[in-house]
């Protein structure tokens, strides 16, 4: 930046006849003059400024994008399970504020964090260049960021509706230990994806607990559907 700033200035300088005072002119090197001082001194700040990003550790895109998937997955699991009590409560009373607040400051939180993730991630490129355990963290994050998203926007939608009825259900009650089960099941999984993330490769057993958290919560899913059908109909025929 600092050499493209000044070129046309050297440039025309070189190619003057007759030199200046304390400016060197064709392929002469002149420690004592202008273009010299300039560059060691861009030069040593350029070198003072890395050193000061590298120790005592590296700051670097990947690892803020890697730090806000970490912040983003307890605090979906927060979100959820809050939201889940606030829905599911027997008593109106419970339906307060305060749990209300608890569960705004949470999204507030989560959509803050996530819309970092994409950028670092994009950025991390500079990083490493596409190759090595860097770039297959990039990918998994790149994967993870929209699925964080995503749980996100479902979170949201959830979170409107019980907002908008506000209103004790008994059938909803019936039904919050399958959605506590859901709940349980998902975070264990993105645990599992944070685990992979860390370690920049999925090795074969790692990839069998994936496969495996990823069915139990197709499974609790599934339970919960027809818990929740099984109820409605009951309810119905009362």
């Amino acid at each position: 930046i600092f050499a493209i700033s000044s070129f046309v200035w050297y440039l025309m300088q070189f190619m003057k006849p007759v030199g200046t005072a304390n400016f060197a002119v064709g392929f002469e090197i002149d420690l004592q003059g202008y273009a010299t001082k300039e560059f060691i001194s861009s030069f040593t700040g350029s070198v003072l400024a890395i050193l000061c990003m590298s120790f005592p550790y590296p700051i670097t895109a990947l690892s803020r994008a890697t730090d806000s998937a970490k912040t983003v997955v307890p605090a979906l699991n927060t979100a959820w399970t809050g939201l889940t009590n606030f829905a599911c409560t027997a008593k109106k009373e419970d339906m307060n504020d305060f749990e209300l607040c608890k569960i705004k400051r949470s999204l507030n939180q989560i959509s803050s964090t996530v819309r970092t993730i994409s950028g670092n991630v994009d950025t991390a490129w500079w990083e490493c260049l596409g190759l090595g355990k860097m770039q297959r963290q990039r990918v998994m994050l790149r994967k993870m960021e929209a699925l964080l998203s995503e749980l996100y926007d479902r979170l949201l939608a959830v979170f409107c509706i019980c907002v908008r009825d506000q209103s004790p259900s008994e059938m909803m009650g019936k039904v919050k230990p399958n959605i506590d089960a859901v709940i349980a099941e998902g975070s264990a999984a993105l645990n599992l994806g944070l685990t992979a993330l860390a370690a920049g490769v999925v090795s074969e057993e790692m990839a069998l607990a994936l496969s495996q958290g990823a069915a139990r919560s197709r499974q609790a899913t599934l339970d919960l559907t027809d818990k929740f059908r099984s109820v409605k109909s009951q309810s119905r025929k009362a």
